[in-house]
């Protein structure tokens, strides 16, 4: 992974912070200690979530988009 970073969003099983990581390809997000992950694709996120016109980063709507993901299984 090239970064990874905690974020506020808990882990329904165990109460952990989930955390969101990069690599070259995709972003994860989940549960470094129940080991659940869900990722997507950059590219695809960066379709649904950059406002080229406003030159802007829709970063609350994905964060939401990908917490909802992960409780998807998990919920």
């Amino acid at each position: 992974m090239e970064a990874a970073v905690a974020t506020t969003y808990r882990c329904p099983l165990c109460g952990g912070a989930l955390e969101l990581m990069e690599d070259g390809r995709y972003l994860w997000f989940g549960c470094w200690r129940c080991k659940i992950y869900v990722r997507r694709e950059k590219g695809e996120l960066a379709k649904k979530f950059v406002d080229y016109r406003r030159r802007r980063f829709m970063w609350s709507q994905m964060m939401e988009e990908l917490y909802r993901i992960f409780m998807s299984p998990v919920g």
